[in-house]
């Protein structure tokens, strides 16, 4: 040993590590993998990002946006040929799905102590007005770029509530 203390956590993380630059080498030779493995670079940049600075709405809602664009994109990973607005309707849905877990969440994050982009900051009540503007925005987004087929999915009872789950839950 170079005289270092290794632990269980670093341990873990080279693991990690590990694994996944073998599941991007793997990633890659598929079909549509490079666009997979892109989106969650993406997301593994936010994510930092979010980690290391101030977490603000906008990082919010793009990591959510880039959590739910990888599902819409794993079908790349078998059939390369996936309409570009699909992927940028998820990513707006799923901005939208965390920023409302976010708001929903508030009052249980700022009791408890665990940070998120609303808790931390100086004024929890009026951020979480720009979240919901932001969030009906993003899902607005989403809607415009679906297919007829899937705007009959979304209806009202889908739009941002901030005293109730059920609507996330209902998809």
């Amino acid at each position: 040993s170079d005289g270092r203390i290794v632990t269980m956590p670093t341990l873990q993380l080279t693991r990690a590590a590990e694994l996944g630059a073998e599941l991007h080498a793997t990633l890659r030779t598929l079909p549509g993998g490079s666009l997979f493995v892109n989106e969650f670079g993406a997301l593994a940049e936010a994510v930092c990002r979010q980690i290391e600075d101030r977490p603000t709405l906008e990082l919010c809602a793009e990591v959510g946006g880039r959590v739910s664009a990888l599902s819409a994109l794993a079908s790349c990973l078998v059939e390369p040929k996936v309409d570009p607005r699909i992927i940028h309707a998820a990513r707006h849905w799923g901005a939208y799905i965390g920023l409302t877990d976010d708001i929903r969440d508030l009052e249980a994050d700022i009791a408890s102590g665990n940070p998120s982009c609303l808790s931390v900051s100086e004024n929890p009540t009026r951020l979480r007005i720009e979240a919901q503007k932001l969030a009906a925005l993003h899902f607005a987004a989403a809607y415009e770029l679906l297919p007829e087929a899937g705007r009959a999915k979304l209806t009202a009872r889908h739009v941002l509530s901030t005293d109730s789950a059920p609507a996330l839950l209902a998809l």
